[in-house]
């Protein structure tokens, strides 16, 4: 007997707030440490995620 159950699709999870940490780090890294930016990077790294 075939098994015709269809299985969900994986669902895309929101990122973590570690994983857009590490990303605004890696911005702010990109811009050469400039001081200043923090919120900055935070906003892009967290539309970019």
């Amino acid at each position: 007997m075939k098994n015709n159950s269809v299985t969900a699709p994986n669902k895309c999870t929101e990122p973590t707030v570690d994983d857009t940490r590490a990303y605004a780090f890696h911005l702010y890294q990109q811009s050469n440490c400039q001081p200043g930016h923090d919120l900055d990077n935070w906003l892009e790294a967290s539309a970019c995620l």
